[in-house]
């Protein structure tokens, strides 16, 4: 796949292209729908099967606040190659490109520099300044300036519309499993491990202190179910979201327990994985009741892992 960074300021060599547009955040299964279409679609005629989407995030620019990404844009980047795409471009969303009118975008940058000869869209799909222009306007233009309109369905899982919204209010409310569904994989976040208090190794049970590495949604506090990646070797473990109440901490931090592993974490590079939640954070009484807690979140962990095997 080849990936350009701003839009090109002339047309592309290629005869013509069939292209959707998007953020794409999370690429999950609508997105994919999406881009499974451009890429067939494309191939029935030797058309560049062509992924736009921009950085940062228009709403940083309008609202001067996005949503929090559910991948940073290498992921994207990754996930979309390995669909088969043969163009990506990323275009910097700036003032002058939030001004551009839905006509002129068609016209202009569609039409002139991308010589569409389909777009494939979701069926909620507007662009342009103010988010003018939508499907009845692509397909007004489509018939004045010759390309066709195609609106892809959207994708349910138990009658739900999969979207990066719904996703992140799954991930945000613990509802990992659910999540996971909707994106086709399961939800991933690249982490660093720092120095912390030490107090793990003391109940039996060391944890890594890990700083994300990418503004990512992180779900809410309590404890999961992970898989975790470190150095090509995937282990099992438990991942604690939270404030350490019972120790009276006040900052939220990440620590992950690999299982049945022994070795020095500090600095490594991991790939946590969350699987499902086990439960809530909360307060233990004493140090003996956390203990049979942490004892019995294993005994969980090792149960939804071993189910994940099994899917």
């Amino acid at each position: 796949m080849n990936v350009m960074y701003e839009l090109p300021k002339e047309a592309l060599k290629c005869q013509s292209s069939v292209v959707t547009i998007g953020i794409f955040d999370g690429v999950h299964l609508g997105h994919q729908r999406i881009i499974n279409e451009i890429i067939e679609s494309a191939s029935q005629d030797g058309s560049e099967s062509v992924v736009m989407t921009f950085d940062p995030h228009p709403e940083e620019l309008i609202l001067s606040k996005s949503p929090p990404f559910l991948l940073p844009l290498s992921e994207r980047i990754r996930l979309i190659e390995s669909t088969g795409v043969s163009l990506m471009i990323i275009s910097d969303f700036t003032r002058q490109i939030a001004d551009i009118s839905a006509e002129e975008f068609v016209r202009n940058i569609l039409v002139d520099r991308l010589r569409i000869r389909k777009i494939c869209v979701g069926y909620d799909y507007s662009f342009g300044k103010d988010r003018a222009g939508g499907i009845d306007l692509l397909r007004e233009l489509g018939q004045v300036c010759d390309f066709e309109t195609d609106i892809i369905p959207p994708v349910r899982i138990n009658n739900e519309i999969v979207s990066s919204t719904k996703i992140r209010y799954c991930i945000a409310q613990g509802k990992i499993a659910q999540a996971n569904d909707m994106l086709g994989r399961k939800h991933t976040i690249k982490m660093v491990v720092v120095h912390g208090d030490k107090r793990g190794r003391i109940l039996g049970y060391p944890t890594a202190n890990c700083l994300c590495k990418d503004d990512i949604l992180l779900p809410c506090v309590g404890v999961y179910a992970v898989l975790v990646w470190m150095d090509n070797i995937q282990y099992n473990g438990m991942a604690n979201i939270g404030y350490c109440p019972t120790f009276r901490g006040e900052e939220l931090r990440i620590e992950v327990h690999l299982l049945d592993f022994q070795g020095d974490l500090y600095d490594k590079e991991l790939s946590v994985t969350f699987i499902d939640r086990i439960r809530d954070e909360r307060v233990f009484d004493s140090i003996e009741e956390l203990l049979e807690q942490l004892k019995e979140d294993e005994k969980i962990s090792r149960r939804m892992l071993e189910c994940n095997v099994a899917q």
